[in-house]
């Protein structure tokens, strides 16, 4: 689960702006190092996004909802690292590169029809950034485990339009996952 937001310099100069509620789903490789350490990369589906609300020259919502394959690369540090305790609480941090799929705005304005834009040409093809979180492995018999809590921040902006206004807008996402290990 993705609970996506913008920031950023000019973040503020969209309006009123709140998080949207979005999905993703991936896969995850854990290669061990010596000690306590080991590499975690990552292809994740990830959808981003922001709701903007506004009263000028009338009320409006618009939603930007955009999608990426994501691939974190994770050094992950296992705290406690107690050889075959079943409980192992971690943390990890990383780069992110994220590979543009989709941007769609959905604006709604009262008494007319949805608008609906694809935005692709406007988005950035890719979107760098940085991972940061905590989570816990589990070993239980026959598999693990994996619960962790993420936040991912852009570190360049995705809009390319060239349009005058607000620029320097970054994704920024807390993300909550669940995983199993075979």
């Amino acid at each position: 689960m993705n609970l996506a937001t913008v920031g950023g310099a000019d973040a503020e100069k969209l309006g009123p702006v709140t998080g949207i509620t979005a999905f993703n789903a991936g896969i995850f490789l854990n290669i061990g190092l010596p000690g306590p350490f080991s590499i975690r990369p990552e292809v994740i589906y990830t959808v981003k996004g922001v709701k903007v609300t506004g009263t000028s020259p009338f009320p409006f919502t618009s939603t930007v909802t955009v999608t990426y394959v994501e691939i974190p690369l994770l050094v992950k540090f296992s705290i406690l690292a107690i050889p075959g305790a079943p409980v192992k609480p971690m943390v990890f941090a990383g780069p992110s590169l994220g590979i543009l799929l989709t941007s769609k705005s959905k604006t709604e304005i009262p008494g007319q029809p949805t608008q609906e834009t694809d935005g692709k040409s406007d988005t950035k093809s890719t979107d760098m950034g940085v991972v940061v979180g905590v989570g816990v492995d589990l070993d239980l018999i026959a598999l693990s485990l994996t619960v962790d809590a993420r936040y991912t921040f852009g570190l360049g902006t995705f809009d390319q339009s060239g349009a005058p206004g607000p620029s320097e807008v970054k994704h920024r996402v807390v993300s909550v996952n669940v995983g199993v290990g075979l």
